[in-house]
């Protein structure tokens, strides 16, 4: 009894201490501060009360009519941009007597988009520059970043490749250094359109997969269907219609969710161009009327321009010249108010397309002279931009230079302050202070690693123990269904064979003869059964040969139709149970075309990066209903889905009847 109380009191005496200690931390941290305060801000306490008022009414009603004013130059900059640019320019002349940066920029930024839609990217780029000067600095990295994507957007769309590029990745890098996940994967998806438009296709899905990745992690419809439409174009360039016909619907969809009538647009818009490259005239210029309607509806001339050269070039290509010339005057009259030095060299190269199909040669050549020198006055006008460049460069050596000196200044400021400091605060005190703080702090995070790593041994021998009792489970299903369909049926036959030939003495000498060479064949299947159901247990060529050289020679098996295989990333080896279930899934795609889907090409696709591996599986055949999934005649399927979730995967079939078939799978690496 006398212990047990000897052990109370000691542990009430470890509290005591601990409190005391706390209370000895807290005072001495409020005379830190105070003093820091005093010192540093004491003279301008008076000005930071007086700052500390709010907005009084009519400050309250001047942001407000601030933002009404901005919201309408920004809604006519898509209908006219030259009366946007005049109202903004206006507006700036008058914030910049007040020096208020966050009102100035975005006005450069209207200025800046007008010049871009008319096809004036000299301009357009000056005034991009010079906001970025204004962003210079670690006040506005956002601004910053905005600035460094438009002026790589203009240089996309000039085709200087190399310097948009570079302007994308400063983008990405400061909204990676804010945590600005939704602007970063606005950069990577231009990078991704970028890497489109010089065919280095590896790059683009690399980044268009993780501009993906990031949008639907935040449920970003916009993003989701801007990256959704530039993969259509992807798998538009490597002859993958269905796929890209996949990702367009997923890009208008996900459009009409988001309410994102100017995305959806431009996707109607490429959708169009799509079927104008296949040739499906009447879906092309379907698309195209949608992408005009909602032009129309958004009173977006540009768009509709473009919409209306849309339909001209597929009349065109109809042979229907009257109608195609008809909608390149529409989409002349509406660029009269436009202005924009883009879509007058497109409309006179469509013009000349018409007289050469009209047989005038003359008026053809000298439409065709024209646009190519409109075209050319157009990429030239963006070698200025490298003037900017360099001022800006120098900017930001300045600035970096005053933020030394600045830095510099606070060294010595905080030098001073410790001196003053270490006068009030006891070393010992403090010492002590921190020993006891550091021995609780150690015992604690002890103790929370001991229980963690306690709960992760028994969640984990329980997860592997289940896994492989349910692995188990199916195997001996499966093995048995083998043995008593296959092995059971051809020894009951050969014993019924042998008891015939043994216990019938009467019987001639030739069909016992007969009787014993069938139980000798069937003893021949037997054999060829049993080695069967063993490579179904653990094919041996993922053994020999690994799993790349396994699937290429499971593909060169193949003779009834021509397979196209395509395996990226896969330097190093995998999992066996991930190879064990891809290679399961190819064999019984592959056992699936030949069977049923009387198919003549068929396309895998294996793409490996560091954070899961994708395979698609695709072919031409007659297609199927998917709801037939359900049902036992698709257990091989059911199998394969079942081994691809049991590793955190994810499997989805797209199949309609007469279409063909597209099989995807992901799995977590």
């Amino acid at each position: 009894m006398g212990h047990k109380n000897n052990l109370l009191s000691i542990a009430l005496n470890k509290r005591k201490m601990i409190l005391l200690t706390l209370v000895v931390v807290i005072v001495i941290t409020g005379v830190w501060f105070y003093l820091n305060y005093r010192f540093v801000h004491g003279h301008n306490l008076q000005e930071k009360a007086g700052e500390a008022v709010g907005e009084t009414d009519l400050e309250q009603e001047q942001t407000l009519m601030e933002d009404h004013y901005l919201n309408d130059v920004q809604s006519l900059m898509y209908i006219k941009p030259d009366s946007a640019r005049l109202l903004a320019n206006a507006r700036l002349d008058i914030l910049e007597e007040e020096g208020d940066l966050d009102k100035i920029i975005p006005y450069m930024n209207v200025i800046g988009i007008s010049y871009m839609y008319q096809g004036q990217y000299n301009n357009a780029l000056k005034m991009f520059f010079q906001s970025l000067e204004l962003t210079i600095g670690d006040d506005h990295l956002s601004d910053q970043a905005h600035a460094f994507n438009n002026i790589g957007a203009v240089l996309l769309m000039t085709k200087k490749y190399k310097d948009a590029l570079d302007y994308f990745f400063k983008s990405r890098d400061i909204t990676q250094e804010l945590g600005d996940t939704i602007n970063e994967s606005t950069s990577l998806n231009n990078i991704g359109r970028l890497y489109l438009e010089i065919d280095d296709m590896s790059n683009a899905i690399i980044y268009l997969n993780k501009a993906g990745e990031n949008f639907s992690s935040h449920n970003h419809k916009v993003g989701i269907s801007s990256v959704s439409n530039n993969k259509a174009l992807y798998f538009l360039k490597k002859e993958m219609a269905d796929s890209a016909q996949l990702y367009f619907r997923k890009a208008i969809d996900m459009g009409k969710k988001s309410e994102n009538n100017r995305g959806l647009s431009i996707f109607y818009f490429e959708k169009g161009n799509f079927f104008l490259e296949i040739q499906d005239y009447d879906a092309a210029i379907s698309y195209y009327q949608k992408s005009d309607s909602l032009s129309e509806m958004l009173t977006c001339n540009l768009r509709s321009c473009f919409a209306h050269l849309g339909i001209a070039r597929t009349y065109l290509e109809k042979g229907v010249t009257a109608t195609a010339n008809a909608y390149v005057k529409k989409a002349k009259e509406i660029n009269e108010e436009l202005n924009c030095q883009e879509l007058q060299y497109l409309i006179n190269e469509v013009l000349s397309d018409i007289y050469t199909e009209q047989n005038n040669y003359y008026k053809a050549f000298t439409y065709y002279k024209l646009a190519q020198e409109q075209k050319e006055q157009i990429y030239d006008q963006t070698e200025i931009y490298q003037v900017y460049n360099v001022e800006i460069d120098q900017l930001t050596r300045k600035m970096e230079l005053k933020e030394l000196e600045m830095e510099r200044q606070d060294l010595l400021l905080g030098k001073r302050k410790n001196t003053m400091y270490l006068i009030v605060v006891a070393s010992l005190s403090m010492l002590i202070i921190l020993s006891m703080l550091y021995y609780f702090y150690i015992n604690k995070v002890k103790q929370l690693q001991k229980e963690k790593l306690h709960e992760n041994k028994i969640r984990h021998s329980y997860e592997k123990n289940r896994a492989v009792m349910e692995a188990e489970i199916n195997e001996r299903k499966r093995i048995g269904s083998d043995l008593h369909d296959g092995i059971g049926a051809l020894l009951s036959l050969t014993k019924l064979n042998l008891t015939k030939a043994i216990r019938n003495k009467n019987l001639e000498q030739v069909k016992k003869e007969n009787l014993l060479m069938t139980s000798v064949n069937n003893m021949d299947e037997i054999i060829d059964e049993v080695k069967h159901i063993s490579n179904n247990m653990t094919p041996i060529v993922l053994t020999e040969k690994g799993f790349k050289e396994a699937v290429k020679e499971l593909v060169g098996k193949i003779s009834h139709f021509t397979v196209d295989l395509n395996i990226n990333g896969l330097n190093d080896s995998l999992d066996p149970h991930i190879e064990h279930a891809l290679y399961r899934t190819v064999q019984e795609a592959l056992n699936n075309m030949t069977k049923h889907a009387s198919c003549t090409k068929a396309n895998i696709q294996i793409l490996k990066n560091k954070n899961e591996i994708n395979l698609m599986i695709e072919d031409n055949g007659k297609g199927f209903d998917v709801n037939r999934l359900h049902g036992e005649k698709c257990l091989g399927l059911k199998n394969v889905s079942s081994r691809i979730e049991s590793l955190q995967g994810q499997f989805y079939i797209d199949s309609i009847e007469g279409r063909g078939t597209i099989l995807n799978i992901s799995i977590p690496v």
